[in-house]
């Protein structure tokens, strides 16, 4: 963020971020039939997922992950279309407006839009009498009145896809008022005008196909960059997920997203076998990004979409989901979504079993793997990023988590000091003190912050870095150092058998 303004700086002693906190909610992108590329949309059911973005054979993979994620109680979830550069959407002329397709893609080529004459019974009631016209009584003798003297009766937007109505606009009478209904409430349909025609009645039309969309599902890690630049820094925290997405330079897009944005990133690897599984996940140690990633395999069995099917789930998804309920429960995102705060709902399964060495290997590469319990049910088994093992202070998934979560309060609490008078008793730097740590204290009580007494646990200076020079420059620093507190990855549990003869 460039002066004025606020910076939070992420090093090996201390946090940053920014935005509105939600620590459940994700960021998803992926290839869909239809639906937005330039804005991300906040969609909160699967049925609403495709109310925008189309049916499931149009983008089976994000589909299918959509599902997951509410089918584990997800709630928040921003999605985004990705499509390549060459894809368009479809178009027509229709009366004084040109009408696009509201997204690319050849599904446009499925759309007609007509305009109709509002029939509303009601109208008819209420015509005046004294005022009644025949339908050739406009002013260019076209059948287009209403009956009621008025030569530019109330009309209605009418768009069919596939030969079926799915869209209706409200009553409008000019194109402008066309314009501004699409704008502000039409999922299908793009309208502009020239601005001389705004305020030209609109007459009845009949159906106009839309022509000339095309698709590009050639989803390079570049069209990943951009997409994801979508999601700017003040959307706050999330989950950035492309479930499926197994291409190395398209991971290095989402960490580097991560990376600018202090956001945690859920990345799937090929799990065609455990060799390219550990190969996959070494490659990305020490990558920028790679603090804040947890990186999972294998695919994920899950009920499919028909009774008694199953279909093969990104791990991501299904994790996304998961970890938004487990935060949700617990209000403490140190503590991990995995072992018994982390059990999938429906899981059946998942595509490949590993044996107890492999398991333990990857575990140490920083790989999640998922574990069927004596129970049945599946639980996401692993809580370590990607950043390596070498990297001991970045190790854990949930404290990379913690540190920034609280660095998007951090900057919320920040903004409050930008502008303040830097006064000569260097009052301004303890009340950031103490804002700081009342931030920290409540991590504290969460117990996501390590430490017999808050003094273990953290410790803020916002005096020694604070200089003649720093403040003259009309700057303000503080430095917060913290330590999370790390999951129980391994329980040892030691079974002495006593004779009867001792005391146990």
């Amino acid at each position: 963020m460039p002066r004025p303004g606020t910076d939070i700086l992420i090093s090996e002693p201390s946090p940053g971020g920014g935005g509105e906190l939600d620590t459940g909610q994700a960021f998803m992108v992926g290839v869909a039939q239809r639906g937005p590329v330039d804005r991300p949309a906040s969609v909160g059911s699967l049925s609403l997922w495709e109310r925008r973005f189309g049916p499931r054979a149009g983008g089976p993979v994000a589909h299918n992950s959509v599902r997951a994620f509410f089918t584990e109680r997800g709630s928040n979830l921003q999605f985004l279309r990705l499509a390549g550069d060459s894809a368009s959407a479809a178009q027509a002329e229709v009366a004084d407006l040109q009408v696009s397709a509201g997204s690319p893609g050849t599904w446009g080529n499925n759309v007609q839009v007509s305009i109709v004459a509002d029939v509303s019974p009601l109208l008819a009631k209420t015509a005046a009498p004294k005022t009644r016209k025949t339908t050739r009584d406009d002013e260019n003798g076209n059948e287009n009145g209403t009956g009621n003297g008025d030569p530019a009766g109330p009309v209605r937007v009418v768009v069919t896809e596939g030969g079926q109505v799915v869209e209706r606009s409200r009553q409008v009478r000019t194109v402008g008022e066309a314009l501004s209904w699409a704008r502000t409430g039409s999922d299908y349909l793009s309208l502009e005008a020239d601005a001389d025609d705004e305020e030209k009645p609109l007459t009845p039309t009949a159906a106009t196909d839309l022509t000339g969309g095309t698709d590009d599902n050639n989803i390079t890690a570049e069209v990943v960059s951009k997409t994801l630049n979508r999601f700017p820094y003040t959307m706050g925290f999330a989950q950035v997920l492309y479930p499926g997405a197994t291409d190395s330079d398209v991971h290095a897009a989402i960490l580097a997203h991560c990376d600018r944005n202090r956001r945690p990133a859920l990345l799937d690897l090929n799990d065609q076998d455990d060799a390219t599984i550990a190969s996959d996940a070494n490659a990305l140690h020490g990558v920028p990004g790679s603090r804040f990633a947890a990186v999972l395999a294998p695919r994920i069995i899950y009920p499919g979409p028909v009774s008694g099917t199953t279909m093969l789930i990104p791990y991501s998804a299904v994790q996304a989901g998961i970890i938004a309920r487990a935060d949700a429960t617990t209000n403490n995102p140190n503590e991990a979504a995995a072992g018994s705060n982390g059990e999938s709902l429906v899981a059946r399964g998942y595509a490949r079993e590993f044996d107890n060495d492999t398991r333990e290997l990857l575990n140490d590469l920083g790989v999640t793997l998922p574990r069927m319990m004596r129970s049945g049910v599946m639980r996401t088994y692993g809580t370590r990023t990607v950043a390596g093992p070498d990297d001991t202070n970045w190790m854990w998934f949930p404290g990379s988590r913690t540190v920034l979560a609280m660095a998007h309060e951090f900057d919320n609490a920040a903004e409050e000091f930008v502008h303040r008078q830097i006064d000569g008793q260097r009052r301004l730097f303890t009340r950031l003190e103490v804002a700081l740590g009342g931030i920290c204290l409540e991590w504290f009580g969460l117990g996501a912050l390590y430490g017999d007494e808050p003094e273990e646990a953290f410790s803020i200076d916002t005096q020694s870095v604070n200089t003649t020079e720093t403040i003259a420059a009309g700057e303000v620093h503080a430095i917060v150092r913290l330590r999370t507190s790390p999951p129980g990855e391994w329980v040892v549990i030691e079974i002495q058998k006593t004779p009867i003869t001792q005391s146990v």
